[in-house]
């Protein structure tokens, strides 16, 4: 993002940091936020802040670069690399927080069995799909926002895929969860009962 024009292993090191700390989180961390808010609100709360700093991200780091910072300097390497970590542990988290809201539906369905494990086939699979295709679709949009902003466009420029992504988690990662019935998930069917006493 902003021209820093990454190495392979730049991407790489970035990609391994995020999971190591991940990893982290995901054992020590979300599940306290799940047992103090619930599956679905900490999910939320994880992937809320997510849609807002993904589309920032690379405005933040572009306006360092065009105020003369190097894109070896402390300033922009720490805004790239701690965006990055940021929003990829709350994606991740978010994705983990999907993962058990599916197979705790799953759990309290007849022949639970048969479906936990038909939910987490389909959920591999999801999660294979977006990662063979968001390659695809994240450099193509870049490709178009990159030719859009050399043509002189307002509208549209290098942060597209960004953009799309934000605007993606708001519309079909949060809304869902925001629509879901109170007894669809147990900790909302809860926290829902004890908000009414």
């Amino acid at each position: 993002a902003g021209g820093l024009h990454w190495t392979p292993a730049e991407i790489g090191a970035t990609f391994a940091a995020a999971s190591g700390v991940l990893v982290l989180v995901c054992a020590f961390g979300f599940p306290h936020l799940i047992k103090k808010l619930g599956v679905v609100p900490a999910c939320v709360a994880c992937w809320t802040p997510a849609a807002v700093l993904i589309p920032l991200l690379p405005r933040a780091v572009q306006l360092l670069l065009d105020r003369g910072w190097s894109r070896y300097s402390g300033a922009v390497v720490a805004t790239n690399y701690v965006g990055q970590l940021g929003f990829s542990q709350l994606l991740g988290t978010g994705f983990v927080a999907v993962q058990l809201i599916v197979l705790d539906f799953a759990q309290g369905q007849p022949g639970a069995d048969t479906l936990m494990a038909t939910a987490t086939g389909w959920l591999t699979m999801a999660q294979g799909a977006g990662v063979g295709f968001a390659p695809l679709v994240m450099g193509s949009l870049a490709t178009l926002g990159q030719e859009a902003e050399a043509s002189g466009s307002k509208l549209l420029s290098r942060n597209l895929p960004f953009d799309v992504l934000g605007a993606a988690i708001l519309m079909f990662c949060i809304a869902p969860l925001l629509l879901l019935p109170a007894d669809a998930v147990p900790d909302l069917r809860s926290a829902r009962a004890q908000a009414g006493k």
